[in-house]
């Protein structure tokens, strides 16, 4: 299994990348069997900057913790493909701070949503 990682944050976090990434793994092993190539983004932005987001794609005017936008949805689709590109995740860490979490939970929601699960069949992978 490859990963491409992109991870656009403005301060150099290098240790929540290495964190996310190998969440990102761990994940992705549990759906995946044979070797692949997957392609993923992920930006941590601003309260304004997500909000932004939050309104233009799901026409709600205020700021959110994550936003996935998918591009493969593997699962759903059931794609056999040797390069799935997931899509791109957008963190807002001063969101998730209000929320006393960790950055982590929301990354890995986002993924799964990426992955194309819905909030009811990702009860089953609270765990990962």
């Amino acid at each position: 299994m490859k990963i491409i990682f992109d991870f656009n944050a403005q301060r150099k976090k290098f240790y929540l990348k290495k964190r996310l990434l190998n969440d990102t793994k761990r994940i992705l092993k549990k759906f995946f069997k044979n070797s692949k190539i997957f392609y993923l983004s992920v930006f941590l932005v601003s309260s304004s900057k997500i909000k932004n987001l939050n309104k233009k794609y799901r026409k709600i005017n205020k700021s959110t913790t994550v936003l996935s936008f998918p591009q493969d949805e593997p699962l759903k689709n059931k794609k056999n493909d040797e390069k799935i590109v997931l899509g791109d995740i957008f963190l807002c860490p001063k969101e998730i701070r209000k929320r006393e979490e960790k950055i982590d939970f929301f990354f890995k929601h986002g993924l799964l949503h990426l992955l194309g699960l819905s909030h009811k069949d990702m009860e089953k992978y609270e765990d990962l």
